[in-house]
């Protein structure tokens, strides 16, 4: 993977649509509760923003076999997914990284999860699939990921670009990025890496990267 920027991708809130189903199913369960919409969701675990005697409820839902595999894609996921595989394997190595819910039922949660890549991604995606609940232990260069601040066993090696939503954009200091604005970390990443900004450490056998802040620090959105 010389000469190639390790690219982790997450899935929930990012490729699939987690609190759309979320919000669908509840409000069908429970037509005459409160539930906030997308915008309102300033918390990045829903249901503490929701009553105390609600929260098991809302809980629940996505720990029901089926969840998963009945997520919507985020518009313009799929097309990045798409130009990842096709037109960008000579400069980026990418993964999707997410974390399963171990209180899945029968733990089908890692099954339907993989099973959602493999139909909407294909078996190329599902094949750098890697379900961690700790994703400091992954290596990389960048981690696209929805949740505000990513913490575990391990100081990440990737730099985090946060992906836009409205319970993480209190978050300063990192790039945020939307689908939307692939083209311009694409072209970036493409200059930097033609620019010879990546070396392998040849002692180690590990891959850096001089100054990840080019990248992290932008405010790639607009």
């Amino acid at each position: 993977m010389e000469n190639k920027y390790i690219l982790l991708i997450d899935m929930d809130g990012v490729v699939c649509d987690w609190f759309g189903r979320l919000e669908e199913i509840y409000r069908g369960r429970f037509p005459d509760r409160p539930f906030p919409t997308r915008e309102e969701v300033i918390q990045f675990y829903v249901e503490e923003i929701c009553p105390e005697d609600h929260r098991p409820d809302v809980l629940a839902i996505p720990r029901e076999a089926g969840f998963y595999s009945s997520l919507q894609p985020v518009d313009g996921a799929l097309a990045v997914l798409k130009d990842i595989q096709e037109n960008c394997s000579h400069f980026i190595e990418p993964f999707i990284c997410s974390s399963p819910e171990v209180e899945y039922e029968a733990l089908l949660c890692h099954t339907e999860k993989a099973a959602w890549i493999e139909h909407y991604a294909g078996a190329w995606w599902t094949k750098r699939l890697i379900l961690t609940k700790d994703k400091t232990v992954v290596r990389g260069h960048f981690l696209i990921d929805d949740k505000p601040t990513i913490t575990g066993a391990m100081a990440p090696t990737w730099g985090h670009l946060v992906f836009d939503q409205p319970y993480n954009r209190d978050v300063i200091g990192n790039g945020r990025f939307t689908w939307t604005d692939w083209p311009k970390l694409k072209a970036l990443l493409l200059q930097l890496t033609e620019q010879n900004r990546i070396k392998l450490r040849p002692e180690t056998q590990s891959i850096i990267i001089a100054q990840p802040e080019d990248v992290c620090r932008l405010q790639i959105a607009s």
